[in-house]
């Protein structure tokens, strides 16, 4: 099992540059209120990691590595398509702006990228980065928490990380969602984040609930849909408190940032997302969770309090009081003000 693993690891590692990079323009579409170039580009990623996977693995037999060459191949269209999208968008941005300017065909048909253009988008891009970056390093040493568990215990985690997976959408379509609507939600609520943000997350509640609820129904009563064994039936109910613990938090998490991600405050959360990663891997990797004989249980409830553990910091972050930076696309105080203003007839 290690050898086929650690090839896929290491294939799929080449596109995980890619990957980030297409997650971080996925967020920074969404943000502007396109969420169509998002869904256009997962399509032509799994169109893609499709036919390549019957190539290469049903037709010229690599087996895992072809697997893996297919999906690091899609992950590569989709990361080039939503730059693309992102792009246009750009220039869809950059010509409405335009309007009534004189000087309109100042603006090149086809703007090319300066050193200064992907210096600044780096920087704004980077928090997003920090925080999926920060997320992932999370995913990957809890697995490697419960590396010395036993093989029935391994397929329970695997079972729960699952469902983890299957149900985590919950919270990646609110967030999204927050992301796209914010700007238009705080142009009805007369620029009030905190009224805004309240209503995001009096939403998100009900999805928190609902997720968590049905994570806990199938970890604990319906395990043996997914195996026949006793002992992992019995090990996938052991976890079911903190996988839907897990979820239910997770989800209210996911919206909450995704709402201070619309709102300007992505500086924050991306300087706080790499210290809060450090402190999980301490507590995972250390001998009272890894080196334990109930690692399995104790990984899964210190994931648990990382979640819980972001929750004072994103509401940290909604009460500073620093002017927060304006949505990605919406104008500033300045473009405001300089607004021709229509003579009363």
């Amino acid at each position: 099992v290690l050898a086929p693993a650690t090839t896929y690891c290491r294939i799929r590692g080449i596109a995980l540059p890619l990957q980030l990079a297409w997650q971080t323009a996925q967020a920074a579409s969404i943000a502007r209120g396109d969420s169509a170039s998002p869904l256009r580009a997962c399509a032509y990623a799994a169109i893609i990691n499709v036919i390549v996977d019957v190539i290469l693995v049903a037709g010229l037999g690599w087996g895992v590595a072809g697997a893996a060459a297919a999906t690091a191949l899609a992950t590569a269209v989709g990361c080039a398509a939503q730059l693309r999208s992102l792009a246009r968008l750009e220039r869809t941005e950059r010509v409405a702006e335009a309007v009534g300017v004189e000087d309109i065909e100042a603006i090149p048909e086809d703007p090319r990228p300066t050193i200064g253009g992907l210096g600044r988008l780096f920087v704004e891009a980077l928090p997003v980065f920090l925080t999926i970056l920060s997320k992932t390093v999370v995913g990957v040493v809890l697995v490697a928490a419960v590396a010395s568990a036993s093989l029935a215990e391994l397929a329970a985690h695997q079972i729960a990380t699952g469902l983890f997976l299957l149900l985590s959408p919950f919270a990646d379509a609110l967030a999204a969602a927050s992301q796209s609507l914010a700007p238009r939600a705080l142009r009805r609520a007369k620029q009030r984040p905190a009224k805004v943000l309240g209503t995001v997350l009096m939403e998100t509640l009900f999805a928190s609930a609902l997720g968590a609820a049905m994570t806990f129904s199938v970890a604990r009563f319906g395990a043996s849909l997914f195996t026949s064994s006793p002992e992992v039936a019995a090990a996938c109910a052991s976890l079911a408190p903190a996988v839907a613990a897990s979820l239910g938090v997770y989800v209210t998490n996911t919206a909450f940032e995704g709402t201070l991600f619309a709102l300007g405050h992505a500086r924050p959360i991306g300087l706080l997302m790499p210290f809060n990663a450090l402190l999980v891997a301490l507590a995972l990797l250390g001998k009272g969770v890894r080196g334990s004989p109930f690692a399995l249980q104790r990984s899964w409830w210190v994931f648990v309090a990382y979640q819980i553990f972001r929750i004072p910091q994103l509401a940290w972050i909604a009460r500073r009081r620093e002017e927060p930076v304006a949505p990605l696309g919406a104008p500033d105080e300045e473009e405001v003000n300089s607004l021709p203003v229509p003579a009363l007839a």
